[in-house]
C-alpha cells in the first residue's frame, strides 16, 4: 500500500509542479505560487519518506523470509 501512495503522491506533485510553472510563466510570481512551490517541495520530501519506508519494508520482508 505504501508503494501505491508513494506513486500517487509523486504523480500529483509532478502535475502540480507543471501547473505552477505554467501559472508563473503566464501571470508571474505571487504569494499563491510561492505557497504552491513550498507545498510541492514538502510533497517531494514526503515521497522520499515513503520510498525509504518501502525500502525498509522490502528489506525486512526478504531478510525474514530467507532466515
Amino acid at each position: 500500500m505504501d508503494q501505491l501512495l508513494a506513486y500517487l503522491l509523486m504523480s500529483a506533485s509532478s502535475c502540480a509542479a507543471t501547473r505552477v510553472d505554467d501559472w508563473v510563466s503566464n501571470w508571474g510570481k505571487d504569494e499563491f505560487t510561492q505557497m504552491a512551490t513550498a507545498s510541492i517541495a514538502v510533497s517531494f520530501i514526503a515521497f522520499g519518506a515513503f520510498a525509504f519506508s518501502a525500502l525498509i519494508s522490502s528489506y525486512r520482508l526478504f531478510t525474514h523470509a530467507s532466515s
